[in-house]
């Protein structure tokens, strides 16, 4: 059910009532006067309802008592609802993270930054907050979240739980805690969204988009838990593969494996900008060496090298970040190129890369068809968005999704991140977009809390 935009006051008045314009009023509730149910978040309050015949836009003025009653932080314009014989305010949205040390400044962290921009883009209606899993309070169903003002201040404010959560939490091993796994059911338990509830498997990811027909044509040839006769086999297919976890991220652990005309086979590796490469006599000794530094390969995906566009011999490819929309459709929000360091295994900055905005970098390589390709990359990072989000079982909101492109022009799909990072809005061109992308994640919980059967946790 949508929302409808409302100017929400503090009235001096001594009677514990709630005044409501009188055009709303009459249109939800006739022309008597009842003693109508309040909801905000997980809470209820009951309040005689009068009519302010003063004010003709949508308007709501509370007792003082009410605002303490309901966890409503201050006064501001925020969306109501009639659900059954009451109104709901809202929407809150929750921000969920984590971060440390905690300071007044800094209340997540080195995420500090990030969230701040993301809850001053959302001051248009309701109430934006972030919190960690230990600001939650079970019992009374309230949390301890942090505002910020119109000049970035941070505000520490009991809040009511929210309609919607927006999942930012920035490690799996916390994802994966008893007090996550606690909330988690606690949200099932209340049907409350949650957007993007977690870190993805990119075995699972190929999976699901091979049986996609318009994703699968995106997706190298891929093969999960390398031993020894799938590696002789492959290596003698095609000489140069990928070595990648399923569970990794900001290109940690990824090895290139490379059968030589001799017949060596060569293992490279880059670390924080270091490049390490050794030789082999058969792919049973790789086995062995890779088994002995991680143990298994149960977890590892071995996937087809594709022969990438370059600038200046250095491989190139490209992060399209999107998001969704109001209307729950999936929009480019920004694109970046990624130029490899040299000789280094990937485009990773960690790892030496370096950004670059996408047209730019293709007008560089490829004048005659930079918009093209342009168009192609945004199109493809659409149709591999809608494939992820079909197969989701939670909503899906953000995505980071690295393509290539090959020496044919023909378009790969590598990786889809759904904590995407945020490093391509750093560029100047983007600068815009980096602004238009909290938008509509902002826009995209608004959407989710009107789409789905939800009142923030209140359960009669």
């Amino acid at each position: 059910m949508k929302w409808t935009a409302c100017t929400l006051r503090e009235h001096d008045k001594n009677e514990s009532v709630a005044m409501m314009n009188h055009e709303l009023a009459n249109e939800w509730f006739g022309t008597s006067n009842l003693v109508i149910p309040f909801y905000s978040g997980s809470h209820q309050l009951n309040l005689p309802l009068t009519r302010n015949t003063k004010r003709n836009n949508p308007s709501l003025d509370f007792p003082t008592s009410a605002f303490r009653a309901l966890h409503i932080p201050y006064s501001s314009n925020i969306g109501i609802r009639k659900i059954g014989t009451g109104i709901e305010i809202g929407p809150w949205i929750g921000l969920l993270t984590a971060g440390s040390p905690r300071t007044s400044s800094q209340p997540f962290g080195a995420r500090s930054n990030y969230i701040r921009s993301f809850l001053q883009s959302a001051r248009s209606m309701g109430y934006y907050f972030a919190f960690t899993l230990n600001d939650i309070n079970w019992h009374n169903r309230t949390i301890d979240g942090f505002m910020v003002d119109r000049e970035g201040r941070w505000h520490l404010r009991t809040v009511p739980y929210p309609n919607v959560v927006h999942n930012r939490i920035p490690t799996r091993g916390l994802e994966q805690s008893k007090p996550m796994l606690r909330f988690q059911q606690e949200l099932k338990r209340l049907n409350i969204p949650i957007f993007n509830a977690g870190f993805f498997d990119k075995w699972n990811v190929y999976s699901s988009l091979l049986r996609d027909s318009n994703a699968a044509k995106f997706i190298p040839e891929t093969h999960l838990s390398p031993d020894q006769s799938m590696l002789s086999v492959l290596l003698s297919e095609q000489p140069d593969w990928y070595l990648k976890p399923i569970n990794g991220c900001l290109g940690i652990g990824i090895y290139k494996l490379s059968k030589k005309s001799n017949a060596d086979i060569v293992l490279q590796s880059t670390v924080r900008g270091k490049n390490d490469s050794k030789e082999f006599d058969d792919p049973n000794d790789v086995i062995r060496y890779l088994k002995r530094k991680h143990g298994t390969l149960k977890d590892y995906v071995i996937q087809e090298k594709v022969n990438l566009l370059r600038c200046e011999n250095d491989p190139i490819d490209f992060r399209v970040h999107l998001n969704k929309t109001r209307s729950g459709d999936w929009a480019v929000s920004g694109i970046g190129s990624k130029r490899s360091a040299k000789n280094s295994v990937t485009t990773h900055v960690r790892n030496g890369g370096q950004l670059q905005s996408a047209l730019p970098m293709l007008r560089k390589i490829q004048p005659q068809q930079a918009e093209h390709m342009h168009y192609k990359l945004e199109q493809t990072g659409i149709k591999i968005a809608q494939a992820i989000a079909d197969e989701s079982v939670n909503p899906v909101g953000e995505l980071g999704i690295d393509l290539g492109i090959d020496q044919r022009n023909r378009i790969w799909m590598f990786e889809a991140n759904a904590k995407p990072g945020r490093s391509i809005f750093k560029l100047p061109e983007l600068k815009d977009a980096n602004r238009h992308s909290f938008q509509m994640l902002r826009d995209y919980a608004v959407y989710l809390s009107e789409t789905s059967n939800t009142t923030g946790g209140y359960d009669d």
